[in-house]
């Protein structure tokens, strides 16, 4: 706790001596009690504020104090204030026998104190008990090498396989630039034919899942072409092949 020593009490102008050597404002320490009394503003989220506004200030040279500190001057500034009767309901008087706070009821009425009460902490003997334990494959497709083939057929799109011609390329004598381009384009030939020999395969085993996502599958993804499905049927078949949760209903 600070020391505080004998001074000047220049509260006829609107300042509270702390220890004569920190000086606040009236208007600074009424400003936080205005504040905390109408939100929930602690010490350390209004002192942050107010230094940050006295950094945006450039006239101002002098930074705000530490939370601590104005922490400590505020306690000491509210200590002289005179608030009896302030928070006192007419009817109850200073000592009511039930207080509600925001629609919540912070105490027992007096006719409720019984024996019985017991903290809510406290598990009743024959309280149901039931597992914490992790539950596993809530995925909507359990198996992972089926997901693993759906997302590689779902990730490309439809299936196309292209012309060789189609690739361009040089028309010279580079023998070497030639050599690169048809080893590509057989990647490419390979991939593609890879990827529509699963096609029937992921078919059968979605529809074994569901029949209706079987039948999707078919009309979206089954026939290889040159036109890459809608973007919300890409967006949900790569949904149902990821290995997160998800909560999908298929009527």
């Amino acid at each position: 706790r600070r020391r505080r020593f004998v001074g000047p009490e220049p509260r006829d102008i609107g300042i509270f001596n702390l220890d004569n050597r920190h000086l606040f404002t009236h208007e600074l320490m009424d400003d936080y009690t205005s504040v905390y009394t109408s939100s929930e503003t602690p010490f350390v989220a209004y002192a942050t504020v107010m230094r940050r506004r006295y950094e945006a200030d450039t006239e101002s040279n002098i930074p705000f104090v530490s939370e601590d500190a104005f922490r400590s001057a505020w306690f000491a500034y509210v200590d002289l204030q005179d608030f009896s009767g302030d928070m006192q309901c007419p009817r109850c008087g200073p000592r009511p026998e039930a207080v509600i706070w925001d629609g919540v009821s912070a105490g027992f009425n007096q006719k409720q104190c019984l024996p019985s009460i017991r903290p809510p902490i406290i598990s009743d003997d024959d309280a149901p008990v039931r597992p914490n334990g992790y539950i596993g494959k809530q995925q909507v497709i359990p198996d992972a090498n089926l997901r693993r083939d759906l997302r590689r057929l779902v990730k490309r799109g439809k299936m196309h396989v292209k012309d060789r011609d189609d690739e361009g390329g040089d028309d010279g004598d580079d023998y070497q630039g030639m050599e690169q381009m048809l080893n590509k384009s057989d990647a490419t030939i390979k991939d593609e034919l890879e990827r529509i020999q699963l096609i029937p395969d992921v078919h059968l085993r979605l529809s074994r899942i569901n029949g209706g996502l079987g039948s999707l599958f078919n009309q979206y993804f089954g026939q290889p072409c040159a036109t890459a499905p809608p973007k919300p049927y890409q967006d949900l078949f790569f949904q149902v092949s990821v290995r997160m949760y998800c909560m999908v209903k298929f009527q």
